[in-house]
C-alpha cells in the first residue's frame, strides 16, 4: 500500500539467534533475496516487523516459508515461530504480541521427527485448526484474507465474513472464515510481525520470501462505468491477476507461466449499441451491433505461448449485450418487413471476437458483420463471480482487444460473427398416432438445448416438450427429432434454439396436417451431408403430385446452372461442380413449385 510502513528487527536479550538476508537462498523457496530467522533459545524472541503501513479494516498477507532447523531441513525438535497482524505497539516493541492488539496470529511449533504443530489463536487461546496440516522441511504459500469491518467482503474465490478471516496454504481454502483474535471489532489493521523463540540450542528457524501485503483485498469485482485507460495490474487473487483502479477490479489475466507485464484498457462508449450496416447485393443485407463495452490490452507485442497461452476473463454487465441483441433483432424484423425476399439470417448469442493485428481494436473496423481486420473468432466460457458476469477466453498467445456483439447476414457474408446454429433442415412426418418432427443442424456455437412449440392457429405458441440438449459446439452434421402424440387435424411448429447464455432465437414455422380432408402441400427439404468440402446436398420431396420431379439450381442472378429431372422422392444432389456460395434450389412437381436456398 502507499504509506508502506516501517521495518524493524529486534534481536533477544542474550538468548541467541539471528537474522539473515541470504541470496542465493533455498533452492524452490521464493524469487530473490530470502529472510532467514533463526529462534532464540529462551523467552525474548528475534522479532521482524512491518508497522504502521496506511491503515485499513481489511487486509491481504501474502508469503512463502519453510520452517526446520537452520539449514532449512527436517530436524529441530524445539521452537515457536509465530505471526500476528493488527495494530498498535506489539509491533514496534520488543514484547509477544497482545491479544487485544491481534487480529489473527499462528503459532508453529517445531516437534522431533519433522513436524510441526499448528494453532490459531482467537480470542487468546489457540486452538487446532482441522485439516492443517506442516512439517519441516517442505515450501508452503500462505495467503491471509481478512475483515475486519461490519459487512462481508467478496473477492475472487469467495467472500469473508464480518470480523473474521480466509486461509489459504498452497492455493486451497483451510480456514474459512476464522474468529479473530482480541484486536476490537471495526478496528483498523496496519502492522505484522514474525518472530522466533523457545528453541533449544537455536536450532529452529524460517525462511521467508516473497512476501506481499495490502491494505485492501483483491476483490471488488465490477464493471466499470466509464472507460478505463491503461490499468497496471492491482493485486493477484490465485492465479489470477487483477487490473483495475485501487478498489475496483474489472479485467482478470490467468499468465499460466508466461512473463509479461500488459496494461488493460476498459472502453466503454456513450452509444449504447455500436452498430455498422452494409449489403452484398440485392437480398444480401448485413449488420452487426456490437456492445459499447470492449477491451484493448498493450503488453508491448509480447507473444505468451508457454503452457498454451493465457487465461483473460473481462468482467460486463448483461444489460449491455441484452442492448445489442435488441437493437440486432428490431433491425431485423424491420429489414424483413420491407423487404420479404432478404436471404439474412440471425444471430442468436453473443459472438467475441479479438483483433489480430497487434493495433487497438475498434468498433469501426467492422463493415456491416464483417470485421475488415484480420481477426480471430473466440470461444467463450461463461461465468459469474461476486455476482458480476464474464466471460473467459483461454489459450490467448497474443494480445491487442476484442468486444462481442450480435449480426444478420447472409450465411456466406463472413465477417467477425457468425451464425450460432446453421438449420439443415426442419420436418414433420404425420404418422398413425403421433407426429414426429425431425430438424437437421449443419453446425452449433455455444448452444444450450432446443424447445418445441406448438399452435393450432399458427400465431399462438406453446412449449410441448422438455428441455432437448444440444450438442454445444460441433461442426458436423447433427440430428434431433420429437414425437407429439396430440393428434389434431393442424398444428403448426417451431423450434425454440437457446443458446448458454439464455438468449434465444426460433426455426422456421411448418405445419402437419392429419386425416384425409385436407390435402398436404408438396414440399422440399434439403440438408448438407457429413462435410460441406463435398457439396453433396440430400435433398427429400414430399407429397408429390406427379412423378416426374424438375430440379434446378440457379445462382444469385437468376442463371440456370445446373438442371436435372428425378422420378424418386430421395435424391443425393451432388454440387461439386460449382464454385462456394450461396445458390437457389427451384424443384417443380405438376403444378407446384418450391424454392430452397443452400450454401456451398
Amino acid at each position: 500500500p502507499s504509506g508502506g510502513g516501517t521495518d524493524r528487527i529486534r534481536v533477544s536479550n542474550a538468548q541467541g539467534g539471528y537474522f539473515s538476508l541470504m541470496n542465493p537462498g533455498l533452492s524452490g523457496l521464493g524469487s530473490g533475496s530470502e529472510l532467514k530467522i533463526i529462534a532464540a533459545n529462551g523467552s525474548s524472541q528475534n522479532k521482524f516487523s512491518i508497522y504502521d503501513y496506511t491503515p485499513s479494516k481489511f487486509f491481504t498477507l501474502k508469503f512463502k516459508m519453510q520452517v526446520g532447523d537452520s539449514t532449512g531441513g527436517d530436524t529441530a525438535t524445539s521452537g515457536d515461530i509465530y505471526l500476528f497482524v493488527g495494530d498498535s505497539v506489539s509491533f514496534s516493541n520488543n514484547a509477544a504480541c497482545h491479544s487485544a492488539h491481534s487480529f489473527c496470529g499462528f503459532r508453529f511449533r517445531m516437534l522431533s521427527g519433522g513436524g510441526v504443530q499448528f494453532r490459531y489463536r482467537a480470542g487468546g487461546t489457540y486452538t487446532a485448526l482441522a485439516g492443517s496440516s506442516f512439517s519441516q522441511g517442505t515450501v508452503y504459500n500462505i495467503e491471509i484474507i481478512g475483515n475486519n469491518t461490519t459487512s462481508s467482503i467478496s473477492y475472487g474465490r469467495g467472500s469473508v465474513a464480518v470480523q473474521t478471516y480466509d486461509l489459504y496454504v498452497n492455493g486451497t481454502l483451510v480456514g474459512d472464515d476464522l474468529s479473530k483474535d482480541g484486536l476490537p471489532s471495526d478496528a483498523n489493521i496496519d502492522s505484522w510481525t514474525f518472530y522466533a523463540k523457545e528453541s533449544v540450542a537455536n536450532s529452529a528457524a524460517i525462511f521467508l520470501d516473497d512476501i506481499e501485503y495490502a491494505n485492501y483485498i483483491c476483490g471488488n469485482i465490477t464493471t466499470n462505468a466509464s472507460t478505463q485507460s491503461s490499468m497496471s495490474e492491482q493485486c493477484t487473487d490465485g492465479d489470477w491477476t487483477v487490473y483495475g483502479t485501487a478498489t475496483e477490479r474489472f479485467f482478470s489475466i490467468n499468465k499460466n507461466g508466461n512473463t509479461l507485464t500488459p496494461t488493460v484498457s476498459i472502453t466503454v462508449s456513450s452509444a449504447a449499441v455500436d452498430s455498422s450496416k452494409s449489403s452484398n447485393g440485392a437480398n444480401q443485407e448485413h449488420a452487426s451491433y456490437l456492445m459499447k463495452r470492449y477491451w484493448n490490452v498493450d503488453c508491448g507485442g509480447c507473444t505468451p505461448t508457454t503452457n498454451g497461452g493465457v487465461s483473460v476473463r473481462f468482467f460486463y454487465d448483461p444489460a449491455d449485450s441484452a442492448a445489442a441483441r435488441t437493437a440486432m433483432r428490431n433491425a431485423y424484423i424491420a429489414l424483413k418487413a420491407t423487404n420479404t425476399n432478404t436471404l439474412a439470417d440471425t444471430t442468436t448469442s453473443m459472438q467475441w471476437v479479438k483483433n489480430s493485428t497487434g493495433a487497438p481494436y475498434e468498433p469501426s473496423m467492422f463493415t456491416g458483420n464483417k470485421m475488415t481486420v484480420a481477426h480471430l473468432k473466440l470461444t467463450p466460457i461463461y461465468g459469474t463471480l461476486n455476482g458480476v458476469r464474464y466471460v473467459q477466453f483461454d489459450t490467448i498467445k497474443s494480445f491487442s482487444g476484442g468486444g462481442g456483439g450480435f449480426a444478420f447476414g447472409p450465411p456466406s457474408g463472413g465477417g467477425g460473427v457468425g451464425l450460432p446454429v446453421t438449420w439443415a433442415g426442419f420436418d414433420a412426418v404425420v404418422n398413425a398416432d403421433h407426429t414426429e418432427l425431425l430438424w437437421h443442424t449443419a453446425s452449433e456455437q455455444n448452444t444450450s438445448h432446443f424447445e418445441v412449440e406448438a399452435s393450432e392457429d399458427g400465431k399462438n405458441f406453446m412449449t410441448i416438450s422438455e428441455n432437448i440438449a444440444a450438442a454445444g459446439n460441433s461442426a458436423s452434421l447433427l440430428s434431433y427429432s420429437y414425437s407429439d402424440r396430440d393428434l389434431a387435424p393442424v398444428k403448426y411448429y417451431r423450434l425454440k434454439q437457446v443458446d448458454i447464455e439464455g438468449t434465444f432465437d426460433y426455426s422456421k414455422i411448418i405445419i402437419a396436417k392429419r386425416g384425409q380432408e385436407t390435402q398436404q402441400d408438396f414440399e422440399v427439404i434439403a440438408y448438407p451431408l457429413s462435410s460441406s468440402e463435398n457439396k453433396q446436398y440430400q435433398l427429400l420431396l414430399k407429397n408429390t403430385t406427379v412423378d416426374l420431379s424438375t430440379i434446378q439450381v440457379l445462382d444469385y442472378t437468376g442463371k440456370p446452372v445446373l438442371k436435372s429431372n428425378t422420378t424418386n422422392r430421395s435424391e443425393i444432389l451432388d454440387l461439386s461442380q460449382l464454385t462456394s456460395g450461396i445458390y437457389i434450389l427451384s424443384v417443380s412437381n405438376g403444378g407446384e413449385r418450391q424454392v430452397v436456398r443452400i450454401a456451398l
